[in-house]
């Protein structure tokens, strides 16, 4: 590009920067709300533990919740199973709900988990299943919806 004698460009040079410009940008800006069939997905399922201040029925799992939008999200979550050979849970709870998410975003949230019974076993492979809605939208535009999300975590001593 050619420089004026004062080391400013020519009017036509930034008219034609910025016409080639603007579509770049706007195609930018509309891409991730494509980008993914969902919303809100869950990228981690972190090892879950038995913590050892609270030992018997009691543990922890760390699930991450990541916005693929690009409008601030609320989520909730209405069910938490876990499921494991050989043993029952019969209470799963978040200490988080509802959480927000901002846009392209990730958060974490701890769930905690008892047993039935009495033994329960200090590790091992389970498929830990999260239910939860999610709000997003703004200038009076709410999306919504429910999805559910697995995965396998490992349950080691905290």
């Amino acid at each position: 590009m050619a420089h004026t004698a004062h080391g400013r460009f020519p009017r036509r040079t930034v008219a034609q920067a910025a016409a080639w410009s603007v579509p770049v940008v706007t195609l930018a800006a509309s891409a991730p709300a494509f980008a993914s069939s969902k919303p809100a997905t869950t990228s981690t399922i972190s090892t879950g533990c038995k913590p050892a201040v609270s030992p018997g029925k009691k543990f922890e799992m760390l699930v991450t919740i990541c916005n693929n939008t690009t409008q601030t999200m609320t989520i909730s979550f209405q069910t938490m199973t876990i499921q494991q050979t050989g043993t029952t849970w019969t209470a799963l709870s978040g200490t988080v709900s509802p959480t927000t998410v901002a846009a392209g975003q990730c958060a974490s949230v701890l769930f905690t988990g008892t047993f039935q019974d009495a033994s329960a076993p200090s590790s091992g492979t389970a498929t830990l299943t999260v239910s939860y809605t999610w709000t997003s939208g703004t200038g009076g535009t709410a999306q919504s919806g429910t999805q559910t999300a697995s995965g396998s975590l490992t349950i080691t001593g905290c």
